[in-house]
């Protein structure tokens, strides 16, 4: 159970790393700033994991459906840091 939990938060900060667009020059501050958002908006974070959830379910129902899950996992997302940014503009 630990191991998964681990898994988890590993996958959404990675993902959430190469969301950023300083991953396509410092690996470090995306990494950083990924951990830093996935802490500060947990309602994010647990979006990314059912994304993750649904494209994994998708692919393992349909194998060349694997092939596709990249575009609504990055779909997401853009759409949880639109959110969150959304949410720092309204404060």
């Amino acid at each position: 159970m630990a191991a998964a939990a681990i898994a988890a938060c590993a996958a959404v900060v990675g993902l959430r790393a190469c969301a950023r667009p300083e991953s396509l020059t410092d690996w470090r501050a995306a990494v950083r700033g990924a951990a830093r958002d996935a802490v500060v908006d947990v309602g994010g974070s647990g979006l990314v994991l059912l994304a993750v959830a649904t494209a994994a379910l998708c692919a393992w129902m349909l194998l060349p459906l694997a092939f596709l899950a990249p575009g609504p996992l990055a779909l997401a997302l853009t759409a949880v840091d639109v959110r969150r940014s959304a949410a720092v503009l309204l404060e």
